[in-house]
């Protein structure tokens, strides 16, 4: 016959429950505050993990905000190479690139205020007549030669370049109507 062993401290005292392990300990972290690691309570998930984000979204671990996206990202470390109005122009073409009329009917966010150039709407630019109107309006407005000496010079020139490029694009396709009508 086996024997009993020696008696466990739990089954000394009968009826008693086991103890539960206490999981509100206090762990210290970073600096002198103390953080709680138990169960049940809510933790705010960007201190958690800000340190895996690094700069890449959500609150870093100084409270500073970085970039949203990719693209956001790409565009910081470009102001630190482009000038300005490249990086104007690039903002003005992306997405637009190649497109007279969105190009032509968002000309307005890109130019200077002196140059008084109107507000466009897509609904000017349907027929391919209008859309030559407009274009040759915008390289009168926008011209480098009109421009040498002042401060909108170089911005001017890059303008002229993207509307060229556009209307390049856009003799190409056959200078078509905006819905097939020439």
């Amino acid at each position: 016959s086996v024997s009993p062993g020696p008696a466990s401290p739990r089954n000394t005292q009968p009826n008693s429950q086991p103890q539960k392990p206490n999981d509100n300990v206090k762990v210290p972290s970073s600096g002198n505050q103390e953080r709680s690691t138990g169960i049940g309570k809510k933790m705010d998930r960007n201190a958690v993990f800000s340190d895996l984000l690094g700069g890449f979204g959500g609150s870093g671990h100084n409270g500073e905000i970085g970039p949203k996206s990719l693209k956001d990202l790409k565009n910081e470390q470009l102001k630190e190479v482009l000038d300005p109005d490249e990086l104007k122009i690039r903002d003005w073409t992306d997405g637009k690139k190649g497109n007279i009329r969105a190009l032509l009917c968002s000309l307005d966010k890109v130019i200077w205020e002196e140059a008084n150039w109107p507000e466009c709407g897509m609904h000017e630019l349907v027929g391919a007549d209008q859309v030559k109107r407009k274009w040759r309006k915008a390289l009168l407005c926008a011209h480098p030669d009109k421009h040498v000496g002042t401060p909108h010079e170089n911005l001017s020139k890059l303008i002229l370049i993207e509307l060229n490029e556009a209307w390049d694009n856009y003799q190409n396709q056959g200078s078509q109507g905006l819905f097939g009508a020439v």
